[in-house]
C-alpha cells in the first residue's frame, strides 16, 4: 500500500466527490438496510441479487469518481521549492560566477526576478502572504510578535491556544485561505511540507501536510535547550532560550536532570523532570538516561534518543534530544537540544493527517520537528559552537532533502516545501561578509568565512534535485521570502520614544538595560510605546488596558506626529539616519484582519534593525548601542532593502512580482479562478 494512502472521511469525500460521496453514503445505508431485512426475503436469490445491485452501485461510484480524480489534473502540476532568505544580490553574484550552476541554468532555461516581500518582512508576515496571496491586512499575521492589549504583554503570534474547553485546542492566527486549501477543495491532490505558519496543520482534504516554523518543543516554547556545566556563570544566553545546569565543579560524576514539560494536572503545574546521570569518561563523557548508557567524545552529537515524562493522574508526554559534548575538560559543557515531539506521537498534531509525521520518519528516519530546528540562541548565547551549529543545520537540510524525495515519489497536483536554514546560516555567519562589522571575528572568519557561499551551493544541489523532478507538465517556482542585510547597530525605539516623552516612566525610574516587559511604564501619562521588531502601538482608549489617546482625531495626528519625527532620527554616534520609512497602518495594509495590527511600522536603514531589548518591551539606557551578537545578519529591514527571489522553468511575465503573486499564479496554472479576496495578480496573465 502506498505511504500516502490514508482512509478517512477527510479522504473518502474528495476521492468519491460531493455527489458522489452523497451516493456512496446513500449505497451503504441501502446495504445496511439489506442486511437488517434478510429474514423478509424469502427467496435468498433476490437477497443476493439486491445485494450484488448495491455493491455494483458502489463501485461503479466510487470508479468512475477516481478516474475523474485522476485524469483531471495531469495536464498541470506544480512544485513550489521555498528556500528561505535567499538574498538576490548574493545570488546573482555566485550565479554570474558559475558557482550556483543550476540556478543558473533554471535562469535561463525559465526566468529570474527580484521578488517584492512584504511589509513588515518578518518570516511569519511574509509567508502567509505567499500562501494566501493576500496582504496582512487581510491574513492577520504581522509579524513574530502580537501583544495582548489589555496588558500590553508580548505573546507569540505563530500560533495560540484555546483553553476555554474540555481540553486545549491549538490554533493559528491566519485568517484567510492558502492556494492549497482552495485547490484540494477542487480535487487536486496537494502535499505540503514545512511551510511557515502552518502550525496547526491545516485540513487539506485528499492530501498531506507537516507543519513548520511555529510547532513548538515539548515545553512549549520555540526552542528551550539545555546545558549542564560546570563553568562558572555557564554562559551568557539570552533570556527565555534556555536552561544552564550549573554542576559542582571538581567532581567527575553529577545526578541531575533536564527540565521537563509543566504538569497542568497537578496544583501549581510544577515542572516535571527527567534524572540524568552525567560521568566524565576519559577525553569524553558517558552519561545514563531513562535507564540506557550513552557515550559521546568531544565535538560529538548523540543520534536521536527517545524520552518520556510522567506526569501525574497517569499522563505522559513524548519527545526526543539529541545531545553534543562542547568539551569534557578542563570545564564539563554538555549541551541538550530542545525537546521535539516524537513524530510518532507529538502532544500536538504537527501533520494533516494526523499519521502522516510518523509515517513520514518511518520512511526517511526521525528528524526535527521543531519549527525553527537549526539552535541559533544556543550559538548566540555561546553554548553552541559554530561547527557544531552547522553540523546541526545540515542534519536539517538533509532530512528536508529526503523529504523532498519522499514527497515527490508519487505524482501529486501541488507540491511544497520549504527549506529554512538558509535563512539561520546567514543569520549567524553574515559577520563574516564584512571585516568591520562590530562581531566580525578574524579567527572565525578563516574557518567560517564560507558558511553563507556554502549554503547556497548546497540549496543550487536542490535546485537540481527538484529540477530532476520535473516533467514537461510541471511547474517550478523557486522563491525566497526576503533577502538579507548586515545588522550592524541594533535601535532601541522604546528610548526614543521615552527622550521625545511619547512614553514615560514611574516616578524615581529610569531606563534600565535590564528591565523588559514594560516594568516601570506609567500607562497613565503613556501615549505611544513599541513592540517586536517593527511595530509602534499608539495607548489608544477602548483598546489598551490603560488607553489614554482618544480613537479618531486624536490618535491620527499622534501616529502622523511620530512618523514625521521618527523618519527624520540620526544615530548619535555617526550622524546617519536610522529609518528609512515609517509606515502608518493605513499606509502599510488594508482589509478586515487589522485588530492587531501596529498602529505605525518601522522599515530601517541597511546596517540598523530594533533590538532585542525593545522587541519584549524594555526601555534601555541608549538609544543605540553595536550588535556584537553573533546574530549578524537581518532582514527586519525596509522591504526595498531586501527583496526575495523567483525563478521558474517558465518564463516570468511580470516585470514585478511579489510575494502576493505566487499563491493566484497557482491556481491559475490550475485553472482555478482566483478569489477576490487575493490582493495579487497572476505571474502569467
Amino acid at each position: 500500500m502506498s505511504w500516502l494512502a490514508y482512509i478517512g472521511p477527510e479522504q473518502i469525500l474528495p476521492v468519491a466527490g460531493a455527489g458522489g460521496g452523497v451516493l456512496l453514503i446513500l449505497a451503504g445505508i441501502w446495504t445496511f438496510l439489506l442486511v437488517r431485512l434478510r429474514r423478509f426475503f424469502r427467496n435468498p436469490k433476490t437477497w443476493l441479487a439486491l445485494s450484488i445491485v448495491a455493491l455494483i452501485g458502489i463501485l461503479i461510484v466510487v470508479g468512475w469518481n477516481l478516474f475523474q480524480r485522476k485524469m483531471k489534473p495531469v495536464r498541470e502540476k506544480v512544485l513550489v521549492l521555498g528556500l528561505d532568505g535567499l538574498d538576490p544580490g548574493l545570488l546573482e553574484r555566485w550565479m554570474d560566477e558559475g558557482k550556483l550552476p543550476n540556478f543558473a541554468r533554471l535562469r535561463q532555461m525559465g526566468g529570474y526576478a527580484r521578488l517584492g516581500t512584504n511589509l513588515p518582512p518578518q518570516s511569519p508576515a511574509a509567508w502567509s502572504t505567499f500562501a494566501t496571496g493576500a496582504n496582512p491586512g487581510r491574513h492577520g499575521v504581522f509579524g513574530f510578535l502580537r501583544r495582548l492589549p489589555e496588558n500590553y504583554y508580548p505573546d507569540l503570534a505563530l500560533f495560540g491556544i484555546d483553553r476555554s474547553g474540555m481540553s486545549p485546542r491549538v490554533h493559528h492566527y491566519r485568517q484567510a485561505p492558502a492556494f492549497w486549501e482552495i485547490a484540494a477543495e477542487h480535487g487536486y491532490h496537494c502535499s505540503v511540507m514545512r511551510c511557515p505558519c502552518t502550525f496547526p496543520p491545516d485540513p487539506i482534504p485528499g492530501g498531506e501536510m507537516l507543519s513548520g516554523l511555529g510547532v513548538p518543543d515539548l515545553l512549549g516554547t520555540q526552542g528551550s535547550f539545555s546545558v549542564f556545566t560546570t563553568a562558572a556563570g555557564g554562559g551568557d544566553a539570552p533570556q527565555l532560550s534556555g536552561a544552564v545546569v550549573a554542576l559542582e565543579s571538581g567532581l567527575d560524576s553529577w545526578a541531575t536532570a533536564i527540565p521537563g514539560p509543566r504538569d497542568a494536572n497537578a496544583k501549581g503545574a510544577p515542572r516535571s523532570e527527567l534524572a540524568i546521570e552525567i560521568v566524565r569518561d576519559g577525553d569524553g563523557v558517558a552519561f545514563v538516561l531513562e535507564g540506557r548508557r550513552r557515550r559521546l567524545g568531544e565535538k560529538e552529537w548523540s543520534e536521536w534518543i527517545p524520552v518520556t515524562f510522567h506526569l501525574s493522574r497517569g499522563a505522559t508526554m513524548h519527545g526526543m534530544v539529541r545531545a553534543y559534548l562542547v568539551s569534557a575538560r578542563p570545564d564539563l559543557r554538555l549541551y541538550f537540544s530542545p525537546i521535539h515531539f516524537q513524530p510518532e506521537r507529538p502532544a500536538f498534531p504537527i501533520s494533516h493527517p494526523a499519521r502522516f509525521a510518523g509515517d513520514l520518519a518511518d520512511r526517511i528516519g526521525p528528524y526535527h520537528t521543531l519549527g525553527q530546528a537549526e539552535d541559533t540562541m544556543a550559538l548566540n548565547g555561546g553554548h553552541l559552537d559554530e561547527a557544531a551549529f552547522l553540523e546541526q543545520s545540515y542534519t536539517v537540510l538533509a532530512e528536508r532533502r529526503s523529504m523532498l524525495d519522499a514527497m515527490m515519489c508519487e505524482e501529486r497536483h501541488v507540491s511544497v516545501i520549504v527549506f529554512d536554514t538558509p535563512d539561520r546560516i546567514q543569520h549567524m555567519f553574515w559577520r563574516y561578509l564584512e571585516p568591520d562589522h562590530p562581531a566580525y571575528d578574524a579567527e572565525g572568519a578563516e574557518r567560517f568565512g564560507g558558511a553563507i557561499e556554502q549554503v547556497y551551493r548546497v540549496c543550487d544541489e536542490i535546485v537540481g534535485q527538484a529540477l530532476g523532478y520535473c516533467d514537461e507538465r510541471t511547474t517550478l517556482l523557486v522563491l525566497s521570502d526576503h533577502g538579507f542585510t548586515s545588522f550592524r547597530r541594533a535601535v532601541h525605539v522604546n528610548r526614543w520614544l521615552y527622550e521625545h516623552q511619547y512614553l514615560h516612566l514611574l516616578p524615581g525610574h529610569l531606563p534600565d538595560d535590564t528591565a523588559t516587559f514594560f516594568q516601570s511604564v506609567d500607562w497613565a501619562r503613556t501615549r505611544a510605546y513599541a513592540l517586536g521588531l517593527n511595530g509602534i502601538y499608539i495607548n489608544r482608549k477602548g483598546r489598551e488596558g490603560q488607553g489614554l489617546m482618544a480613537p479618531g482625531r486624536e490618535t491620527e495626528a499622534l501616529k502622523q506626529e511620530i512618523k514625521e519625527q521618527l523618519s527624520l532620527a540620526v544615530d548619535p554616534e555617526t550622524g546617519e539616519r536610522m529609518i528609512e520609512t515609517v509606515y502608518t497602518q493605513q499606509e502599510a495594509w488594508w482589509g478586515d484582519a487589522l485588530e492587531g495590527a501596529p498602529d505605525l511600522v518601522i522599515g530601517y536603514r541597511r546596517g540598523y534593525r530594533g533590538s532585542w531589548k525593545n522587541a519584549l518591551g524594555g526601555v534601555p539606557e541608549r538609544l543605540v548601542e553595536d550588535n556584537r551578537a553573533k546574530w549578524s545578519g537581518d532582514h527586519c529591514v525596509d522591504p526595498s532593502l531586501v527583496p526575495g527571489i523567483l525563478l521558474s522553468n517558465r518564463r516570468i511575465g511580470k516585470a514585478d512580482p511579489s510575494l502576493m503573486d505566487l499563491a493566484p499564479t497557482v491556481l491559475q496554472l490550475l485553472s482555478i479562478p482566483v478569489p477576490q479576496e487575493m490582493d495579487g495578480t497572476p505571474l502569467w496573465q
